[in-house]
Parts: C-alpha cells; sequence; structure tokens
C-alpha cells in the first residue's frame, strides 16, 4: 500500500526533483513532470511533437493530442485523432495539416484539413510493404532536411527493388537486404532504398549537418553463442549494409563488426526505441549537439556526445568517435519506466513517451536545470548523399556513372577512392578496403588479374570474401599456393601480435573457405588459440580451423586442445554471457570435425592436458568416447576431479554419471538432490531406487512434483511401507500431482491410496479440513468447495438475472481490473460467454487453480534486498525480466537483483472472490456477463 501511495503522490506532483522521482532518476538539477498517465492514453507506442508543442501519441487503435487546456504543465484531456488504424502507429510525424503514421506495415497520410485536430476523410497509403510487419516491421518516422519522409524498418518489413522506384535516378541498393531505411516522396510518388543490413532498429534522427543515426536493435545469439551481440547506434553509412544478414534469431548469424560500418555506440542487449538528437541549448553544454537513445526493456535513456576525430583517409573525412554511452534516466524505485519514443520541443525540454506490450501508458517532461530555454526553430542540412537525388534530376556522381573508369584501374587504391568520391563519402570507415568496393560492383573478378593475386598474398586484403562473387573465389582457389606460400613463412605469424588482429581473423576465414591443403599454416594460424583470447575469437578460430583439411601436428593439436578445455572458464568469466540451450550441442559438434581431422585430439584432450576434468561441461568431450569401458574410466576419474566443485551440475554430466556409475552412493546422490535442484528431474528415477523411507521421505514427497508416472508411483511404494504422518506441505504436493495425473489412472490411484481417499474431490475436501491453516491447499479446493457451489447452479433462476445489478457487482468485484484485456494480470472477458459454457465459468471463477493459462501464470521473485515480488512477467531474458505486479504497475528487476525465481502453483485471482454472493447476486452477474 505505501508504494501504491508513493507512486499516486509522483502521478499528482507537477515538477519532480530527480531524487525524490520514483519511477525513473536523472542527473541533479533536472526536473520531471508527470505530463500524462494512462487514463488519457493507454499502451502509448510512439509520439511526437507538433509545430505547437502539442504531444501526439499512438497506440493500439488510436491517434490522440494530449491537450493541457488550463496551462498548468500537465494534460487535462485527450483528443483523439483518429482510430482508424491499422492495429497502431509504431511510428508518428505531424507535417502540416497531416499526420504521417507508420503502421501494420504501411505509411499512412491522415489528413485534418479544418485545424480541429480530428482526421477528415479517408486516409492515404503512401507505401504499402509485403513482409510480417509486427514488431520487426516499419517502426520510426522522420522528416529529413530535403522535405522526404524517412522510415526505418525492422527485418520482416519485406523491403525489396520495388521500394527504389524514383524515375531516372539508379538506385542506391539493388537488393535491400534485411532491415532496411527507405526514404517517401512527399506527395508519395516514389520511395528509395537508402541503407539496408539492419535488424530491429525502432527509430532514426537527423543531427544538424543531416547525418542520419539509428539504434538497432541486439542480433540475438551469434551461431548459438553463449553472448548476444550488443544493441548499437549506427552513424548510418548511405548506401551501404549495416550487418545484419539472416532473417531471423534462429539463423543467429550477422557480418563479423570489422566488416562492416563502424559502432557509434553500443550498450549490450536490450530493446532499442527512441532516437533523438539534442538540437537546443537549454539543456547544459554536455547534453547539447548529442545523441539520446532509449532502451525499453531496462528502462533506460542513454546518451552519447558526437565528438569528431582527425582522420587521415583517403578522403580526408571527418569521422565520429566510438562512445562508451552514459545512463541519463533510469528506472527508479517503483520501476515501471518503459520508454517508448523521445522527442524535444521548441523550449529544450525532452519529452519521454512510456508504454509497450500492453503496459501503462504514460508521458514525462524532462526539463532542464533552469527550467525551459528560448523558442527556437531548427535548421537541418541536407546529407551530401542526398543532393540532387530526387525524382527528377539523378546525381551525376552516382557510383554507376563511373563503372568505365573504375574498370581500367589495376591500382586497388584508386578503386577505392573512385567509389568512395562517387558515392558521396558514405562509407564511414576511411581504410582502404578494395576489394569490398570492387566486388561490390562486380568489376575485378578476372582470374588473372595482377590486383587480386597481389591483394591475396598482402595483409592490405583483409575483406578479401566480403561480397565476394563465385568466380572470385575461383580466382583465390587457384591462387592458393601462392597465398600458402605468404602466410606460411615463420615469421608472418609474429606480425603485431596477429591474434588481435581484423587481418589474421579474416586470413582464417579465407583459409576456410578456400578448403586447399595448407599445411604449413595451420600450426602458425594456432598461435592465435591463447590464454588471454576472448572466446569469441577462439570460437572464431576453431570455426574455421575445423574447415582446413591440413595435417594437425603435435603442437597444433595441444593447442586445439587447450583452446576447448579453457572457453567455458572463459566464459565464466564474462558478465552476462548466458549459453543458449543449443551451446553444449554446438561446441560437441565443432569438436567431434575436430576429433575427425585429427583422431589423437581425444586422446590428447582426455588424457594428457592438465586441465581436463577441472570443468563440470568437460563432460561434453566425454560423451563422444566411443569405447564404453573408456568412457566409464574417464567418467570416473573426472567426478573424483571435480567432486567438491561448486559447479552445477548440468544434464550431460547427470547422464553421464547414471549411465556410467550407476553404484554411486546414495550420500552422494542425496547431496546433489538437495544442492541442484535443477537436475532433479534426471536424478529421480536414479535416487527413488536407492531411497530408503526411513531417511528420505521428504525427497520422496518432492518427487510428486517431478510428475513423472513411474517415479511417482515408485515414491509412492517407498511411502506406504509405513504409516506416515504428512504435513501441509507434503499434503499439498500430493494433491498437485494427483491434478497432474488425472488422465493416468494408476498414477492416480496410487497417490488416493497413499492418503486414503477414493477420488479427487474427496482429497481435496479431507485435506482443507486437516489442514485448514494452508491457504494453498484450501485455494486447491475452493472456498466453498467446487462441489458444493456447482450442486447450487441448477436451482437459480437465470432468467430473473438483471445486467445492470450485475454490472454494480462486477465493478464491486473488481473483475474488471484484470480482465479489461489490457494488462497481463488476466484475459480479457469479452465474448466470455461464447467461449465457455455457464457451469464452466463459475467453477474456474471460484476455483482459479483448476487451469492456469501459461500466459497469465505469476511468478515469484526474491531480491538481494530481501523484498519478494509477485508478478506476471511482461518481459523475460537472461539479462533482465519486467514484471506487472498490479494493475498498470510494472518493476524492472536486473538479473544481479534475483536470487530466485519459481513460477506461482496458484492463480492471481483471488480464490474467495464470489463468497457472501447470494443465488440472485449470481444470476445478475451472468446476465451481465453474457452482455460483454
Amino acid at each position: 500500500m505505501r508504494s501504491l501511495l508513493t507512486f499516486l503522490l509522483l502521478v499528482m506532483a507537477q515538477g519532480i526533483a530527480s531524487s525524490q522521482n520514483q519511477v525513473f532518476e536523472v542527473p541533479e538539477g533536472f526536473s520531471v513532470t508527470h505530463f500524462a498517465g494512462d487514463d488519457l492514453a493507454h499502451d502509448i507506442w510512439s509520439m511526437t511533437i507538433d509545430d505547437h508543442d502539442r504531444i501526439c501519441v499512438g497506440g493500439p487503435g488510436y491517434i490522440k493530442f494530449l491537450l493541457d487546456t488550463d496551462n498548468d504543465g500537465i494534460a487535462d484531456r485527450a483528443q483523439t485523432f483518429t482510430e482508424n488504424v491499422r492495429t497502431g502507429p509504431m511510428g508518428l510525424l505531424v507535417d502540416g495539416d497531416s499526420i504521417i503514421s507508420v503502421e501494420s506495415n504501411a505509411v499512412i497520410r491522415h489528413v485534418d484539413e479544418n485545424g480541429d485536430l480530428k482526421a477528415d476523410g479517408k486516409p492515404q497509403v503512401l507505401v504499402d510493404f509485403t513482409g510480417k510487419g509486427g514488431e520487426h516491421g516499419p517502426h520510426g518516422i522522420r522528416k529529413g532536411p530535403d522535405g522526404w519522409y524517412y522510415v526505418v524498418c525492422g527485418n520482416n518489413t519485406g523491403v525489396d527493388e520495388s521500394h527504389s522506384n524514383l524515375i531516372g535516378v539508379p538506385p542506391l541498393i539493388k537488393k535491400p537486404n534485411q532491415g532496411c531505411i527507405i526514404r517517401i516522396a512527399p506527395d508519395g510518388t516514389g520511395s528509395e532504398v537508402i541503407a539496408h543490413g539492419f535488424r530491429n532498429p525502432y527509430d532514426i534522427a537527423f543531427s544538424d549537418d543531416g547525418r542520419l543515426f539509428t539504434y538497432d536493435s541486439d542480433n540475438e545469439r551469434d551461431h548459438h553463442l553463449p553472448w548476444y551481440a550488443s544493441t548499437r547506434v549506427f552513424d548510418v553509412a548511405f548506401g551501404r549494409h549495416h550487418g545484419w544478414l539472416n532473417p531471423g534469431y534462429k539463423q543467429s548469424y550477422n557480418t563479423p563488426e570489422y566488416y562492416t560500418i563502424d559502432r557509434l555506440a553500443e550498450t549490450r542487449r536490450g530493446s532499442p526505441t527512441g532516437v533523438e538528437y539534442y538540437w537546443h541549448n537549454a539543456f547544459p553544454e554536455h547534453y547539447r549537439k548529442g545523441l539520446f537513445f532509449a532502451c525499453w526493456t531496462f528502462g533506460r535513456i542513454y546518451y552519447a556526445p558526437l565528438e569528431w576525430v582527425d582522420d587521415s583517409g583517403l578522403l580526408q573525412e571527418r569521422q565520429l568517435k566510438k562512445q562508451s554511452p552514459e545512463i541519463f534516466a533510469k528506472a527508479g524505485a517503483e520501476g515501471g519506466f518503459a520508454p517508448v519514443d523521445l522527442g524535444v520541443d521548441s523550449k529544450g525540454n525532452l519529452w519521454v513517451a512510456c508504454g509497450g506490450r500492453n503496459t501503462s501508458g504514460n508521458v514525462y517532461c524532462i526539463s532542464p536545470p533552469n527550467g525551459p530555454g528560448e523558442t527556437k526553430t531548427r535548421n537541418v542540412s541536407l546529407p551530401q548523399m542526398m543532393v540532387g537525388r530526387n525524382v527528377i534530376k539523378p546525381q551525376l556522381q552516382h557510383p554507376h556513372t563511373v563503372r568505365t573508369f573504375l574498370k581500367n584501374q589495376e591500382d586497388l587504391h584508386l578503386v577505392y577512392r573512385a567509389y568512395q568520391e562517387s558515392s558521396g563519402g558514405i562509407n564511414h570507415r576511411p581504410e582502404p578496403r578494395a576489394f569490398d568496393a570492387g566486388y561490390s560492383f562486380n568489376i575485378l573478378p578476372s582470374e588473372d588479374s595482377q590486383a587480386l593475386r597481389d591483394a591475396i598474398i598482402s595483409e592490405s586484403g583483409a575483406t578479401l570474401l566480403f561480397d565476394m562473387d563465385v568466380k572470385a573465389e575461383q580466382a583465390l582457389t587457384k591462387d592458393a599456393e601462392a597465398f600458402a606460400e605468404f602466410w606460411s613463412q615463420p615469421e608472418k605469424p609474429l606480425l603485431v601480435e596477429p591474434w588481435r588482429s581484423r587481418n589474421y581473423k579474416e586470413l582464417a576465414r579465407t583459409l576456410g573457405c578456400v578448403k586447399t591443403d595448407l599445411t604449413p599454416v595451420l600450426e602458425n594460424l594456432t598461435t592465435a588459440l591463447r590464454e588471454d583470447t576472448h572466446p569469441t575469437d577462439d570460437l572464431h578460430y576453431l570455426f574455421c580451423m575445423a574447415q582446413i583439411p591440413a595435417q594437425r601436428t603435435s603442437i597444433a593439436t595441444w593447442r586445439i586442445a587447450s583452446a576447448f578445455l579453457q572457453i567455458d572458464a572463459k566464459l565464466a568469466a564474462i558478465p552476462g554471457a548466458h549459453p543458449s540451450r543449443n551451446w553444449p550441442l554446438r561446441i560437441s559438434e565443432l569438436f567431434e570435425v575436430h576429433c575427425e581431422k585429427e583422431p589423437n585430439l581425444g586422446k590428447e584432450v582426455m588424457w594428457s592436458h592438465s586441465l581436463f576434468g577441472s570443468s563440470i561441461h568437460h563432460s561434453r568431450y566425454v560423451d563422444l568416447i566411443p569405447d564404453p569401458a573408456l568412457k566409464k574410466e574417464v567418467t570416473e576419474k573426472m567426478y573424483y576431479r571435480i567432486r567438491d566443485s561448486k559447479e552445477k551440475w548440468t544434464s550431460s554430466w547427470t547422464t553421464l554419471l547414471k549411465e556410467n556409475l550407476p553404484d554411486l552412493e546414495v550420500s552422494e546422490i542425496r547431496q546433489a538432490w538437495d544442492k541442484q535442484p535443477q537436475v532433479r528431474h534426471l536424478l529421480a528415477d536414479w535416487f527413488v531406487t536407492k531411497a530408503d523411507v526411513f531417511d528420505d521421505t521428504s525427497r520422496l514427497f518432492d518427487m510428486m512434483e517431478i510428475g513423472d508416472e513411474k517415479v511417482v508411483e515408485q515414491a509412492v511404494e517407498k511411502l506406504k511401507i509405513r504409516d506416515l504422518p504428512r504435513s501441509a506441505d507434503q499434503t499439498r504436493k500430493v494433491l498437485i500431482s494427483l491434478i497432474k495425473s488425472q488422465k493416468h489412472r494408476p498414477t492416480q490411484q496410487a497417490l488416493l491410496s497413499l492418503i486414503g481417499a477414493n477420488s479427487l474431490e474427496e482429497a481435496l475436501t479431507n485435506a482443507q479440513k486437516e489442514f485448514p491453516e494452508s491457504v494453498e491447499i484450501a485455494s486447491l479446493a475452493g472456498p466453498q468447495g467446487t462441489d458444493e457451489f456447482l450442486k447450487r447452479l441448477p436451482e437459480i433462476d437465470w432468467a430473473a438475472g438483471a445486467p445492470e445489478k450485475g454490472k454494480q457487482l462486477y465493478t464491486k468485484l473488481t473483475c474488471s481490473v484484470c480482465h479489461s484485456g489490457q494488462n497481463r494480470l488476466g484475459p480479457s472477458l469479452k465474448a466470455v460467454s461464447a467461449r465457455f459454457g455457464r457451469d464452466d465459468f463459475f467453477r474456474h471463477t471460484v476455483n482459479p487453480n483448476l487451469a492456469i493459462s501459461e500466459l497469465y501464470r505469476a511468478v515469484e521473485i526474491s531480491t538481494r534486498d530481501g523484498k519478494t515480488h509477485i508478478g506476471v512477467p511482461v518481459y523475460s531474458s537472461p539479462d533482465q525480466t519486467i514484471l506487472e505486479t498490479g494493475p498498470g504497475k510494472t518493476i524492472n528487476l536486473s538479473q544481479g537483483q534475483v536470487i530466485d525465481s519459481k513460477p506461482e502453483s496458484t492463480s492471481p485471482m483471488p480464490p474467495g472472490l464470489l463468497l457472501g454472493l447470494n443465488d440472485a447476486d449470481l444470476a445478475d452477474l451472468w446476465a451481465y456477463v453474457k452482455t460483454l
């Protein structure tokens, strides 16, 4: 109750200093005003600010203006602009008398001709897309300095060649790949793809000099590796690919960072949303001319200054420094801070909209320490790449107009310079990458080209296979002898710490792609596998080496073995590196391939290496031993080395022990059972055959929750040896097992015989009488007894029910709080009478624990500060959980805060909801429910 009171006081306050703000924190001196809440706009998805500083927001089924009619700094009215939207707008832009809305895979113009803040007539579709859309569809929209609309699109949008359709202008990008940024003519007569290779950026922003920025989402798991590629801010390179290659998370492959556009900033994992360039001068100088960008998952707004570095590249291009962003705002003590969009008004205030995934809608205004500044208008320069690019006049220096020049050049540096200059300096990496340029235009495919041969045997050919076509790969294969001769020289691997070199990584990949017997090179390549290298790099080299058909020397084999044995320890030392389910399988597959190339590798790993057996994860290598006797011997050796380790048992290790050490002492299994609950489902069938009922009563009752019929039946037989006193908790476990096993008669009969009952109903009734103090058991049975309650229903005069009275009861019982369809505490009851009959409806109302949908199953989370939070997860990842703990209330919890998390066995719905209602009340309630 105190937390709720604190939140309500916050909502009512007009200006709140950062030290007092319970929802989110900002730097000292800044003030926060809660401008609008969920009552005016629920679940906000996007926001924009018009020329009059009016706030316009969009969400499921609406676009609204939030109006402050009494000028007190807080919105007091919501003016619905239109409800004629496809699902809801992911991006909004007010442009004159129109609102341009990015909706369900389309860009749509809504027009307000008479200025009454209401859309008139039928909306105009400016661009339609063909992809899946949704959360990975089109998102943010901005008006560029050229007057065109710029839209950022996720990788399910379906952008293709048809979206570059400007008359007389060659396409800047021939074949768009994955997420893109497009620009659309103001009259909707044409569009153009200007950048691609994103995963799922949500917003874009222009700087004063016309540079375009976006914040792209993380890359999920890279090839099922145990970490996620960082979320990243791009200084967008027009005409370039930004690294994301495949459409879905299952492929999980993105181009290595050293191939592609530099990231301006990285923020590890998260869900990027709003991006805003701070162009005003009201904020302190540190925050001027910099970039704000929001993360929905972690409830943060980051800030990165834009600082130039001097660069002596071919084009003398100005380049921005890569930044380690600072956190400008973050979720406070009360949480519930889910920023979805950002904006800056004419007085220099920073606006933040919150919502998403059916959470509470809020809009906040962050004002500078000295209050709002003077009113300013903004001017943005046209990006160099866009000068002259319109539907009438094509750019004279477009790359395709200089093809003749490029074809006649053998000097790779001149080729690269021509590519850069003709593209308006679009490549933000000034280092010469001639093959990136050359093969992008297919101008250097000749297999006898001296330039190609020179690059093959030089360290400057680092990006040799990037964008390389089949003809170029054939040329490389023909020159493989020269390639091998150059790189097998003893001194080559010692060139400037090659294990830290981008070129050396690319060398390994090139060798793996060529698949030529390059034995002299392989041992030199293994020098990249070191104790101090990152596991990302180790895996890169191990994957590449697995493809090289070359002889392994004893030194190379030892280094490869060391890399496999150290990779888990290296992984454990990286904060936030959470292995995926497929991680052990991928490593095992990789190890198998290496063993095929060098049969002695297994022997080296299992016997000769001092590191073997130092980690439970080494069991994945033992799994691959084909000889049963050898596998048993190695398992035993490993077990006695790590038996006192604090590492958690894995499924692989537990299975190995069961299969190879079946006679392990029961005391060892008891210890694992008590300390390693994550593998109890694997230990249960092993343990139950050994358990002595006099010593293991509590563990045998624990097996009731595992759900395996044979295990439950065996546990029951053990427990029936003598008449055992049962606790409320043990009885609860039996009852849960009974409910789970209703379709398996033998198991149910065994459980009923254990507790002396003939039916589930009798067991529930007896339990409630025997343990009345047990709330959980009482809720299982229903406060009035489900069967007894249902006996009332046939006698009720349902025709006499009055919907108006039923509505009053519905409100009194606060049903709409959880069942409005606007949160995750319970499903919407709209048309519920069409889905459930009357008896079913009341059966589940009086006993809500009979069937709990996983969509609405609550979790109980214990945190390090001694608190316990119960709610339904809105979002969950290995790093962060957003928990909806009540109507319109969420809390953000980082993984570091969480001690324990477990699903609730009871429904969030209170079991005593219908206590005290008479028959007439029930008839009224049902009459109203049928109207929903």
